[in-house]
Formats: C-alpha cells, sequence, structure tokens
C-alpha cells in the first residue's frame, strides 16, 4: 500500500536570491491529517484539516487555492478503491476555503533573509462519519503545478501534485488520530553549511514513529489538473526523478548526501549543490510494534549561497582572507577597530593578544593596546563563541621604533624671500617618507632640505614628519614667524584727480602686508589713517602729497612718498529756492530761483526728469502730491554740485454755503447748495433740519441742494431759519464738518 498514497507538503517558494528562478506562481505543498471526534456504534465521527501552500513572489499567480476544494473519500476493496458512499451524488466533497494568511520565512543562523519571499496558506476543514471496516480509506485532494526550477525531477511543472492521507483499519478500531506537524521545513538552506533540522510529527496517543526518505507522487493528469475536480481513487504515480544523481532515498545529491534519523526525523548533513530540490518523508506510527498509518510529506527545499549574517573583521594595513595585518609604533596606543557585522546578531566577542607570553583579553569593542617593544604579535577576535553563527579573525601586529625628529628655519627677516627648511631625524628601520607641511595649504615630500616662499605674512606652524616601513610617525612642529617688511610699496590709484568732496579708496597691494604691521598713512590735508587701505574724503580743491609708512611685526621699515599725487577742483555750491511757498492745485504754478554760488550751467529736474536748463524757470504742476526738485549746478572746471528739495502741491478743496434763499420758481436763488471747488471730495453728508430739529432734507450729492419742500417733493416749508450740517472727506483724507444757518423767504 506503501505506493498508493502520500501526504504531501511542499513549502518552498521561488527565491530571488537564485539566478535561475524567475518568478513565483505555483501551489508549492499540502498535507491533511485527521483527528477521532466520536464514535456511535461502527459510526466513526472524524474532523479533518488540510493545508496548502504556494508562493506569491509574483501576484499574478497562475495557481491559486481552490474554493472550494474537491475532497475524495475511497474505501479499499479487494478488487481496488471506490468511492465512499458514493459522496456528494460521485462529485466528491466540497470544501469552502476556510482562512488563507501569509506564512513567514524560517530563520536560519548567518543568513540575511530576501524581504520578497512571501509563502501563503490556505486553510480547509470539514467533519465526515465513516463505518468502521476491515478496509482502509484513502482522502485524498490534487493540485498543478510544481516549480519549474525544480531539479531533481523531470518535468517538474507538468508533474502536478496529489495530497492524501490513509485511515487503516487499526486506526479505525482504535479510535486513533494522525500524527500532525506543528512546524514547516525550512524554505531556505545555505549552501556548504551544516543542515539540522527537525521534522518530527507530534502524535495525541504517543504511539511509535519511524522515519524514512520516499518518493513524491503526481497527480493523473499532472500540471494540467483542473481546479475543482474530483480526484481519482489510488493508486497514485511516482515522480520521475534523474538518476543516478538524484534519488527518492538521496533527494538533494551530492557527497556525502543528506540522511534523516529515523527514530528522531532529523534531517542532517552538508548539501553542496545549489539548486531546489522535492524531498519526500515518510512516516509510519506504531503502537505495542503493531502498524497504524503510514503518512507522506513531501515538500520543496531550496539550497542557496547565503550572505553571511556575521563577520569578524578589524580595520588592517592589509587582509588575506581572515587574517588582519597592522602596523604600529612602540609606545603609542594602536587602536583596533572592530569592524564585525551585523552588529545586532553578534551576541559575545572575545580578543585575545599574546604579548611577549603574556595573554590579555580586553573588553572594548575596539581596544586600544600599547605595545612598549618592537616586533611581532599576535591576536584573535573571535565572535559568537559556541553558537551556530561565529566567526573569528586573526591578528598579526608589526610594532615599529621611535623615530626622532627636529628642524631650523632660516630667511632674511627685511626681506620678502622664501624659508630654508632643514630637517634631521633618527630611526631604527627603513624610512617610508619624508613630508613638510607648512601651514598654508602646501606640502613638499621625500626632501631633507627644502625652501617655501608664503604668499601672506604670519606666523606658522609648520610640521616635519618622517614616517617608517611599519607606517611609524616621528614628527617635529614650530612656529615660523615669516613677516618681513616689503620690497616695494605699491598703491593704486597712481594718481588722482576729482571735484570736492573727493572720495579716494588707496588700494595698498605692498606685499607682504597684513593687520599685524604697523600702517600710517598721512593724506597731506592735516589727516591720517591706521587702516590697511583706507578711503578718505578731500572736502576742499587743491593738490595733496601723500606718505604711507610700513612697520613689520619684526621691526623692519619701508616709506613711500607720492609728491603732488591727489588733485582735486573746488565744486559749485547748488541752492535755489521757489514762489510761492504754498503750492496746491488753485495755484499750481511756480516761480524758481537759482541761488548756487560759483555756478554757470543749470538742469533743472522734476521727479527725476529734466524739465529746463534755464538759470531762473517757471513750472506748472499737472498733478497734486510731493515732488521731487533737484537742481545740478556746473563750474567752469566741470565741477558738479546738487541741491534736492520737496514741493508739496495740495489738493484743495472749497466749499461755501449761501445763508438765504427764495424757493419762488422765479428761477433765481431757488436752490439753496454749496458752491466752490469739489474735485476728490469723498464721503460727503449735508442735512438740512427745522427750528424743532426735525430733518427735512438729506443728501449725499454735493451738486444735488434743497428746494424748501420737505425731502424736495413735499409740501413748501414755511418761511423761517434753518439749520444745514454738511461733512466730507478731502483729498488728503482729512475730515471736514461745516454747519450754519440759512434763512428761507417766499
Amino acid at each position: 500500500m506503501w505506493n498508493k498514497h502520500f501526504l504531501g507538503i511542499a513549502v518552498g517558494c521561488f527565491l530571488c536570491f537564485l539566478p535561475f528562478l524567475l518568478r513565483g506562481s505555483h501551489i508549492i505543498g499540502g498535507e491533511i491529517y485527521y483527528k477521532f471526534v466520536n464514535r456511535v456504534g461502527n459510526k466513526i465521527q472524524y474532523h479533518f484539516t488540510m493545508r496548502m501552500y504556494k508562493d506569491v513572489f509574483n501576484a499574478r499567480a497562475t495557481a491559486d487555492f481552490d474554493n472550494p476544494a474537491v475532497i475524495g473519500i475511497y474505501l479499499q476493496t479487494p478488487t481496488g478503491y471506490t468511492l465512499f458512499g458514493d459522496n456528494n451524488n460521485g462529485q466528491g466533497i466540497s470544501v469552502p476555503l476556510y482562512n488563507r494568511k501569509m506564512v513567514n520565512p524560517n530563520e536560519i543562523p548567518c543568513l540575511i533573509p530576501p524581504s520578497n519571499v512571501i509563502v501563503e496558506e490556505a486553510l480547509y476543514e470539514w467533519d465526515a462519519t465513516l463505518i468502521d471496516t476491515n478496509f482502509s480509506y484513502i482522502i485524498s485532494s490534487q493540485k498543478c503545478c510544481r516549480n519549474m526550477t525544480i531539479a531533481n525531477i523531470y518535468s517538474p511543472s507538468t508533474a502536478g501534485s496529489t495530497y492524501s492521507i490513509e485511515i487503516t483499519p487499526e486506526s479505525q478500531h482504535l479510535n486513533n488520530s494522525s500524527p500532525y506537524f506543528k512546524t514547516l521545513p525550512p524554505i531556505f538552506i545555505c549552501v556548504n553549511e551544516p543542515l539540522k533540522y527537525n521534522h518530527a510529527a507530534e502524535d495525541q496517543e504517543g504511539d511509535q514513529i519511524v522515519y524514512r526518505f520516499c518518493t513524491a507522487y503526481t497527480s493523473p493528469s499532472g500540471g494540467n489538473a483542473s481546479q475543482g475536480r474530483l480526484p481519482p481513487p489510488p493508486p497514485y504515480t511516482p515522480v520521475s526523478y534523474k538518476q543516478p544523481e538524484y534519488t527518492d532515498s538521496a533527494p538533494m545529491g551530492g557527497d556525502p548526501v543528506v540522511k534523516i534519523d529515523a527514530n528522531t526525523g532529523l534531517i542532517y548533513g552538508t548539501p553542496n549543490l545549489i539548486n531546489q530540490y522535492v524531498v519526500t518523508v515518510c512516516v509510519e506510527e506504531y503502537r505495542n510494534g503493531v502498524l497504524l498509518s503510514r503518512m507522506f510529506r513531501d515538500f520543496q527545499f531550496n539550497v542557496l549561497q547565503c550572505q553571511k549574517l556575521v563577520d569578524a573583521v578589524v580595520s588592517a594595513d592589509s587582509v588575506s582572507g581572515k587574517k588582519f595585518f597592522l602596523y604600529g609604533c612602540e609606545n603609542v596606543d594602536l587602536t583596533i577597530k572592530n569592524l564585525s557585522y551585523e552588529r545586532a546578531q553578534i551576541r559575545s566577542f572575545r580578543w585575545e593578544f599574546d604579548v611577549r607570553g603574556n595573554i590579555q583579553r580586553p573588553s572594548d569593542w575596539s581596544p586600544s593596546l600599547m605595545f612598549r617593544d618592537t616586533g611581532h604579535y599576535k591576536g584573535v577576535l573571535y565572535l559568537n563563541e559556541n553558537s551556530q553563527c561565529n566567526d573569528s579573525a586573526l591578528i598579526n601586529i608589526q610594532i615599529g621604533g621611535k623615530i626622532s625628529t627636529n628642524f631650523t628655519a632660516k630667511y632674511d627677516t627685511c626681506v620678502a624671500g622664501p624659508v630654508k627648511f632643514k630637517g634631521v631625524f633618527s630611526s631604527a628601520y627603513a624610512t617610508k617618507q619624508i613630508s613638510w607641511e607648512y601651514n598654508d595649504g602646501l606640502w613638499s615630500y621625500d626632501s631633507l632640505e627644502t625652501s617655501h616662499r608664503y604668499q601672506s605674512p604670519g606666523i606658522r606652524n609648520v610640521t616635519f614628519a618622517v614616517t617608517d616601513q611599519f607606517n611609524c610617525v616621528g614628527k617635529t612642529t614650530k612656529q615660523v614667524a615669516w613677516q618681513p617688511a616689503p620690497d616695494i610699496i605699491v598703491v593704486e590709484p597712481s594718481s588722482f584727480i576729482g571735484c570736492a568732496p573727493a572720495k579716494v579708496f588707496f588700494n595698498n597691494k605692498s606685499y607682504p602686508i597684513d593687520t599685524t604691521y604697523n600702517i600710517t598713512w598721512d593724506f597731506g590735508d592735516g589727516k591720517t589713517s591706521k587702516a590697511i587701505s583706507p578711503t578718505h574724503i578731500y572736502e576742499k580743491g587743491g593738490t595733496y602729497n601723500v606718505r604711507l609708512n610700513i612697520v613689520s611685526p619684526l621691526g623692519c621699515k619701508k616709506d613711500g612718498y607720492f609728491s603732488n599725487w591727489i588733485k582735486v577742483k573746488p565744486s559749485p555750491q547748488a541752492d535755489f529756492e521757489y514762489a510761492p511757498t504754498r503750492v496746491s492745485n488753485m495755484t499750481p504754478t511756480v516761480f524758481f530761483k537759482d541761488k548756487s554760488v560759483n555756478a554757470i550751467n543749470w538742469e533743472w529736474m522734476v521727479n527725476h526728469l529734466g524739465f529746463s536748463l534755464k538759470q531762473n524757470p517757471v513750472y506748472t504742476f499737472k498733478d497734486t502730491g510731493k515732488h521731487t526738485i533737484t537742481l545740478r549746478a556746473r563750474n567752469t572746471e566741470g565741477c558738479v554740485d546738487s541741491i534736492t528739495k520737496i514741493v508739496d502741491v495740495e489738493p484743495l478743496v472749497t466749499y461755501y454755503m449761501p445763508n438765504v434763499f427764495t424757493p419762488n420758481d422765479d428761477s433765481n436763488n431757488d436752490i439753496f447748495k454749496g458752491a466752490g471747488f469739489t474735485e476728490g471730495m469723498k464721503s460727503f453728508s449735508f442735512r438740512i433740519a427745522n427750528r424743532w430739529g426735525e430733518v427735512i432734507f438729506e443728501s449725499k450729492d454735493p451738486s444735488l441742494g434743497w428746494n424748501g419742500r420737505k425731502n424736495n417733493d413735499g409740501q413748501p416749508s414755511p418761511q423761517g431759519v434753518y439749520l444745514y450740517e454738511i461733512s466730507y472727506v478731502n483729498p488728503r483724507l482729512e475730515q471736514i464738518n461745516l454747519h450754519g444757518f440759512v434763512t428761507l423767504l417766499r
């Protein structure tokens, strides 16, 4: 009966780590198990569970879970298997999909799992009542399709799968429940790494279980098995292994082969071929030496090259495999930087160094060690000792001796020439490099004697360094003051002619100078400056001599005298007045009078636009508001002076009211209203009240007056005196209020 049925479960998936896998879109396993529930006479009630798995790396999977799944229950007879009770009219039992969920990949020591590996589990559950017989029942379901990249069988994409379990007569008689697996096999296995997976099944009655590798089975219609169809009765067809490299007892090939412990179910060995494999485990259940059941589980192992999760690495001058070579110096702390990873996976670390027979075990992650003598030393870094995910690094340290150094620096302090440097040193080992660092961004190498010209003065921290073959460094740093006096005084401009007031920038380009130098300017007009490059204003016309004195911090002097260097021509004094002094839209014409001194030409501008070249022009403003008036006056030397004044053209509003009117319809003085200049008037209000305070007329329009009737359309008002009130806002946004009396005569 061994070759007639099986329990299959495939929990592998397409792995992005394997270059030969393109995408995942297949059912990859399943299993069926049963549990005894109740017995009434010879009728036994069982609860069945079926789990199926698929990879969902590609969302458009071509083999989704059946919903419903079709289950066949077959009873063994002397002539074969028949559908028990002709269940569901010969169509099998339709079991709806009860639940589906994602399954987390297994954790493997030292493996960084891929983030895009996804396995989904489907759960089906149903109850069935069977008759206690002397024959076995086979409960089965079928599904296509295995992954096309499986390496140990022929035509895996068309092989298909059959999932089944047998209920033997002995199991029926004893009200037995089948063994079941609580865990999934590993989805990933690392090539050339030891494999230890406990494939043990659990049995609630405590029966003896025996394990071995065996064959897997296809579905009768292979890869074309349709969803929702009743599986045919047993026997089922075994897959075809690619012999002799692969067999059912050595499904992963290699040398030595991976094995399974018959008593414990432990799968162990070291797989040494990268690929995907169908691996089937047969489980036999015994009680008191009597065979109760056989069950089968086939699943997909994926063997791949794993990325190491824990790696012992230290900073080094050179590396050869797991050997790290470092160079240090006598009596100088040597820090060994621990670069090991992944830090979160490192549970423990241990350093061990042999220092002249004295074993040192520093506790720091990146320790610092001092070696008192030159020579060769060894050490080891251990990570995760006594664990499956461990690593170590061998450390070789070469300690060099002390290097003594010194140097001299010379130059003429009153001449801006180069500094001559000369270095000396002593070392027990060969010299690797000589270097000078001049503290101005420049270096030189491999010479004990050198010269360097600085581009700016200052006190420099110059360093002379010697490096030996073990990268030990000896160095000396000294302050070198390079502060000579300039060779020549250079100032721009070399001459100047301008009009008073003359603003002159003296650009001191003498080299070398900085703020540490004592600098004195004499501008020839009684004024001086200590700035390196000052700006000076000559207020009056004349010819001026300029003197510049420079003293270096070391006492060297340099003088410069520039005779008749600055020539300043006198300028006119621009001024004007205007009339009338109060200008408005009523009086927009203004008379301008020049009051400039020593001027022969005049240029007048209104709001920066020229309007006249006359000495005393007249101008009529077209707009109210404040206007900028500028006069530019020029003298015979061509020098110009200017002055600007503001002329405010006021926007006046006038509004006058009469004190009597005669509304007798003779077209003469019939309307009472104001008169005047009202342009720009805003928020106008006009009210008239009688002597009892009653408002008899209102208006918001300054052009509308009162005709002597109430609200201009009622009964004529009697002769007498009336009160008026007027308010408005002028163009300058000022509130104006008027009130008075008017006499109405008839």
